[in-house]
């Protein structure tokens, strides 16, 4: 596996989206940290 290049947004976005995933927020709680 190679290295994956990402912006603190990017960053922000996936933790966010594994966040939902998890069951830890939900989904309106994740759309608003998202904007």
């Amino acid at each position: 596996m190679g290295w994956v290049l990402m912006s603190e947004r990017e960053l922000q976005r996936v933790e966010v989206l594994a966040q939902i995933d998890d069951g830890r927020i939900d989904v309106q709680n994740g759309a608003h940290l998202l904007g």
